[in-house]
């Protein structure tokens, strides 16, 4: 082989490798890093619940703005939505279902404190953390059974949710396509404005503690708009340990798997 032909070999590798690397590269930013919450928490689809009987029930709570020791009093009062897991395809990338079994029934909680500045970080953010300031907590989501229409199991690793209100969120007007238990296929959407940062929450009732098993692992939950209209469901949970049932209208949220980190107190 000439020296001119080797000279030339090389740099023909050379170009080859960098150009392999930069689509390496490429592929990785379309997705999460490898410890994002999104690789171990399902993106949910919640649906609004229509005058749901009162669900009250004292609790005790701890999470991540709690000094440590304190557990803060609070009251259920009523459930607020239902939430399947959900697969998303949003911006050519698609989020698929982790856990068949895993579903939330929310509720509105009325307790003392109040959040704090944070950064969140998710697809919808394109995995560049977003300054968030944090009113008070208004929600509680709770793992569940669904019973129907088609009955699951036992949720598994899911944890309990404390969901605090964002103050000022920016107007968000973006394509989705979500697929949930109830679709059954794709339905096109639009993700709004953020509703809520919700934390994994150590929780106390009747007796029972129930401690975060991924304390890192958030849902951000954004105002959807979807047309579809979704069956009434069973459940049951731990403030209904016989058998829960909701009549459900419109889609209400997706609430996506997010990284959050408390930000200096201004």
């Amino acid at each position: 082989m000439k020296r001119s032909d080797s000279a030339e070999l090389r740099i023909t590798l050379l170009v080859l490798a960098v150009a392999g690397g930069l689509l390496g590269c490429h592929r990785l930013a379309g997705g999460p890093p490898a410890d994002h919450p999104e690789t171990i928490l399902d993106h949910f689809l919640c649906y609004e619940a229509v005058d749901p009987e009162p669900a009250p029930a004292a609790i005790d709570l701890h999470d991540q703005f709690d000094a440590e020791g304190y557990r803060r009093p609070a009251q259920v009062t009523r459930v607020l939505a239902f939430c399947n897991p959900a697969a998303k395809r949003y911006k050519d990338r698609e989020s698929k279902i982790r856990n068949e079994d895993h579903h939330l029934v929310g509720y509105l909680v009325e307790t003392k404190g109040e959040g704090e500045p944070v950064a969140i970080d998710n697809q919808i953010t394109g995995y560049k953390k977003v300054d968030v300031k944090l009113d008070r907590p208004l929600w509680l989501f709770a793992p569940a059974q669904k019973l129907s229409p088609k009955e699951h199991g036992k949720p598994q690793g899911l944890d309990h949710f404390l969901c605090y209100r964002p103050m000022d969120p920016k107007r968000i007007d973006e394509p989705v396509a979500v697929k949930d238990q109830f679709t059954r296929e794709y339905k096109d959407a639009k993700i709004g404005p953020l509703r809520a940062i919700c934390n994994p929450v150590d929780k106390r009732h009747d007796g029972k503690e129930f401690h975060p098993e991924h304390p890192n692992a958030h849902l951000a939950c954004y105002e959807l708009k979807l047309d579809f209209q979704p069956p009434n469901v069973r459940y049951r949970d731990q403030f209904h340990p016989e058998l829960g049932g909701l009549m459900l209208r419109r889609p209400w949220a997706l609430c996506v798997p997010s990284n959050k980190e408390k930000k200096p107190q201004p």
